[in-house]
């Protein structure tokens, strides 16, 4: 098959073993080659930029960050991948933010391996793919009403979402300066500007939005 006809993809899951045999089992297909892999989020933006994949398929939630926030930094950052979100942790995902941030897919753990290759199938088409098992959550939640700070999420900057994980990691204000390269009034005027637009009070908030919303775990 000419390698032009080849769909490159990028594996970025945080187990090695599960991570090694899903490669195998990818590359069964002649279509598909797997071209870089990826343990933690920062690895994966990393790889998404120098080896420019068709396709990435991204654990739902990676060391570092969740995997609808790799995905919404991966295009950000002029990846072409088609990203393909695997929850294999018990983790829940919002499973309607990830479409809204740009995946193009979403599979649970109960995916069969049939279920996995038609996902692949359907991205390698331009299509989007959501399991079957998730298919009912998303429709419910695209139906829910929006929580205080959800919508402003999205518009965020960034580099508000970068302040905003450290912030809620615990950081101070010098720390987080020291990490950006940028001046503490900087910082701070960030800070103002999250609790602002998120409409939230104390920092306390903005943590139970960065949980939220994936930046930071649970």
């Amino acid at each position: 098959m000419s390698p032009a006809m080849v769909t490159r993809v990028l594996l970025a899951y945080d187990h090695p073993i599960f991570r090694q045999g899903l490669r195998a089992l990818i590359e069964e297909d002649k279509t598909l080659h797997v071209v870089a892999e990826a343990s933690d989020a920062h690895e994966a933006l990393a790889e998404a930029r120098r080896s420019q994949p068709d396709l990435a398929v991204v654990d739902g939630w990676l060391r570092g960050l969740c995997g609808l926030e790799v995905t919404r930094r991966m295009l950000r950052a002029g990846a072409p991948a088609k990203v393909l979100i695997f929850c294999t942790h018990m983790r829940p995902i919002p499973i309607a933010e990830i479409v809204r941030a740009g995946a193009f897919g979403f599979l649970s753990r109960e995916s069969s391996q049939e279920e996995f290759f038609a996902a692949l199938r359907a991205l390698q088409r331009g299509q989007r793919y959501v399991s079957s098992s998730a298919a009912a959550s998303l429709f419910e939640a695209l139906a829910e009403p929006p929580v205080n700070g959800h919508h402003s999420f999205s518009r965020l900057t960034s580099r508000e979402r970068e302040v905003l994980q450290l912030i809620a990691e615990g950081f101070s204000s010098k720390e987080i300066a020291g990490r950006l390269c940028l001046a503490v009034r900087t910082v701070d005027s960030h800070r103002a500007h999250l609790m602002t637009k998120l409409d939230v009070k104390k920092v306390t908030g903005l943590v139970r939005i960065a949980i939220r919303e994936g930046l930071i775990a649970p």
